[in-house]
């Protein structure tokens, strides 16, 4: 993949083609499943404003690797700022991610750190959402809206076709 960006402490993991029918979005509601629970924040910032049905998503992300603590501004000057999902698919990401993994284990998400997802609240708003395993074998599903640092082994999920060159 020939990249029209400089990655300096990301580094590629691997591209996911990720292909989610529509569903509703009381599959992230609380009780509705066993394997992840949504912090306050997730529920306020994101899944309130999330449409009653997510739409079916396909599509190409990119799983990235820090090499050390970076803050948002940090991993905007190697992705592009623009680099985030709507609501809606972020949710739908969110779902196929976790549906590969759902008690732990190998696969997209790492266990031991977190995975970011950027998403755009409005025009002008990114939160970044998390995904991170805790101990009591759940996911936990967060928002935090700005001044995150995120740690050395964290994985961050982008779009693909934005870090790829047009040439």
């Amino acid at each position: 993949m020939a990249l029209s960006v400089e990655l300096k402490h990301l580094s590629i993991l691997k591209e996911i083609n990720v292909s989610t029918p529509a569903f509703e979005k009381e599959y992230f509601a609380p009780g509705a499943t066993k394997c992840f629970f949504c912090d306050v924040y997730f529920n306020k910032y994101i899944l309130q404003k999330a449409d009653e049905i997510i739409p079916a998503f396909r599509g190409t992300i990119t799983s990235l690797l820090f090499s050390r603590n970076m803050n948002i501004h940090e991993v905007y000057v190697e992705t592009g700022e623009r680099n985030a999902f709507s609501i809606n698919e972020a949710l739908a990401i969110k779902k196929f991610l976790i549906s590969h993994q759902l008690n732990g284990g190998s696969g997209f998400l790492d266990t031991m750190y977190p995975n970011i997802i950027n998403v755009y609240l409005d025009i002008n708003i990114v939160a970044s959402a998390n995904i991170q395993w805790l101990p009591s074998l759940k996911w936990r599903l967060r928002a935090l809206r700005r001044g995150n640092i995120w740690p050395r082994g964290a994985r961050m999920f982008v779009k693909s076709e934005l870090l790829r060159s047009s040439h």
